[in-house]
């Protein structure tokens, strides 16, 4: 920023159609400040460039304004400083110059020193950065007057921009790891005031051991992360999986893995990520595996009997599961981890055939599962006893040797 200015220039209008002629229907604000800075608001059509601009006072005298940026019906400018005394306005008109074509604005602009007001500084964002200093920093709040003059305990920032309710400056480098206040001072009124949040200096965060370095696709396993400067709040990412943080502090983080995926039953290995939240900081090393379980039948009904609710036991198995007997997908109604590790699934035994017997005969079918998570499944032969098509058949069967 240039006293006060932007000092990046973004031009975006071509050209007007031959014969088009710029036509201005508004300008505001009309009353600026002395020391210059606020922006303008040039309302119209057909502007082109090139353009130029300039404030014209009574005495003769002229102040040119610094274009921001223009499109065919808008151009952004920022006043220009004007030296008025406290007890004096200053009048001018604004004269837009497209090439040779100039235009007067048909407003009177009024240059003033504002009444000297107090800063009030409401939020600052972030509120943490490197010793070092270089980070951005905002700080939203009400009647900043230029010259302002921020603070970061003994230390002047640098100013970037600045509105009535926004400043944004450069942080300067700390003395040490803590914390400082912040406070804005609008020089011309000696008015300061402190923000209620302080800014916090950090050393660079790193990651150095990872333990334990591998756990189960489904999540779960507590990990520990050494390294040096964590601060909450923080984000923990293990091998692009999202993970709950239960402690931190400078430096150790604990955190449980959040459940992973894979499409074709493989491991998957990735980085230790850790994201400050408040000023984006980050850094990542080492390696985790998430181990893709290979799941297996632990118990099976000998016989599955069609319309019949049962229970299948697997273990290394997930509730993100697809459950099939012989050729159709079953309805799994719930899925309930057991103390010992294993899941117990219930589910309705589909049909698949009727038979025209009363007592119809069980056969071998296949029953697989299959982890929509991990993509690793198991299969295994299975009795399966389909429902009579008969219906003038008893409930009551004989029981044939071998089926329950």
């Amino acid at each position: 920023m240039r006293n006060g200015s932007w000092a990046l220039l973004v031009l975006l209008a071509a050209a007007p159609a031959f014969g088009s002629v710029a036509e201005i229907s508004s300008a505001a604000p009309t009353t600026l400040r002395d020391a210059g800075g606020v922006q303008v608001v040039v309302s119209g059509r057909n502007f082109h460039l090139p353009v130029g601009a300039s404030f014209d006072f009574a005495d003769g005298t002229s102040k040119e304004a610094f274009v921001i940026s223009l499109t065919p019906t808008q151009i952004w400018l920022l006043s220009p400083a004007v030296n008025v005394r406290p007890d004096e306005k200053k009048e001018a008109r604004l004269t837009l110059a497209f090439g040779s074509n100039r235009i007067t604005v048909n407003a009177v602009f009024t240059f003033e020193t504002p009444a000297p007001a107090t800063p009030k500084i409401l939020a600052i964002s972030p509120r943490s950065g490197a010793l070092t200093g270089g980070t951005r920093v905002t700080i939203d709040g009400e009647a900043f007057q230029l010259p302002v003059q921020v603070k970061f305990g003994d230390d002047e920032a640098m100013l970037v921009a600045m509105s009535d309710n926004r400043l944004v400056v450069i942080a300067p480098a700390g003395h040490a790891v803590g914390s400082v206040p912040v406070q804005v001072r609008n020089v011309n009124a000696d008015r300061v005031s402190v923000a209620d949040d302080r800014f916090d200096y950090r050393l660079p965060m790193s990651v150095g051991a990872v333990g334990p370095a591998s756990g189960p696709m489904r999540g779960g396993t507590r990990i520990s992360i050494d390294g040096s400067g964590f601060a909450s709040p923080l984000l923990v990412n293990v091998a692009g999986v999202a993970a709950q943080v239960v402690s931190v502090t400078p430096t150790e983080i604990v955190a449980i893995t959040g459940a992973a995926w894979s499409y074709d039953c493989s491991n998957r290995t990735g980085k230790v990520t850790i994201i400050d939240t408040d000023n984006g900081d980050s850094a990542d090393n080492g390696a985790f595996t998430y181990i893709a379980e290979h799941p297996a039948l632990a118990d099976v009904p000998p016989v599955l009997r069609a319309g019949k609710i049962a229970q299948v036991t697997l273990a290394n198995a997930d509730a993100s599961a697809r459950i099939i007997l012989g050729s159709t997908q079953v309805d799994i109604d719930s899925a309930h981890e057991n103390a010992n590790g294993t899941t117990t699934f219930t589910f309705k035994v589909p049909a698949l055939i009727t038979s025209p017997s009363c007592d119809p005969p069980a056969f071998k079918t296949t029953l697989r599962y299959v982890s929509l998570r991990s993509g690793c499944a198991t299969s295994d032969a299975v009795d399966f006893q389909p429902a009579a098509q008969s219906q003038g058949c008893s409930d009551v069967r004989p029981r044939r040797r071998g089926v329950q």
